[in-house]
């Protein structure tokens, strides 16, 4: 590690924003709206999360299995009273329970925003499928799709729902 570094806890600390009730991660973020900063782990230089970070610091490791919850649902947050530990499945819980999960993710068949087919559509295929050779080419033209999704769809390993 290099001796001219700032400690992690000042590095950290230099960029939260305090001034309002959460309190903001203003340095590096991802897409998905979580914090990163550089951390020194296992020898290396490594991104680590925000979030973690600061439950770190504040509240010594992370035991294996557990996660670093917001009870703000703001990833931007390090605040170290909104977060806490919980294992993933509370996080989709608590996620469900608050409206927060990705809709797409849950939303199946035909209500899916990419579906291609409806679900009739998927039906008919399955019911119009022989088996024959170059039968999933010749349903994949007639329906605009892929022949590996027609194949997909005979067996059963997309859209079962």
């Amino acid at each position: 590690m290099s001796k001219t570094s700032a400690p992690l806890t000042e590095r950290l600390w230099r960029r939260v924003d305090r001034s309002g009730d959460c309190w903001l991660w203003t340095g590096g973020r991802y897409l998905n709206g979580y914090g990163y900063l550089k951390v020194w782990r296992d020898g290396k230089w490594t991104n680590g999360l925000a979030h973690r970070t600061m439950w770190e610091v504040v509240h010594g490791p992370i035991p294996e299995g557990k996660n670093v919850l917001h009870s703000c649902d703001n990833r931007g947050c390090v605040r170290p009273d909104h977060l806490h530990l919980g294992t993933q499945s509370e996080n989709i819980r608590e996620m469900d329970a608050r409206g927060r999960r990705n809709q797409a993710a849950i939303l199946r068949g035909e209500r899916h925003g990419n579906a291609k087919l409806t679900d009739v559509q998927v039906a008919t295929i399955r019911a119009e499928h022989t088996g024959a050779y170059g039968e999933n080419a010749r349903l994949g033209r007639k329906y605009g799709v892929t022949l590996q999704t027609i194949s997909q769809i005979v067996r059963g390993v997309s859209r079962t729902g």
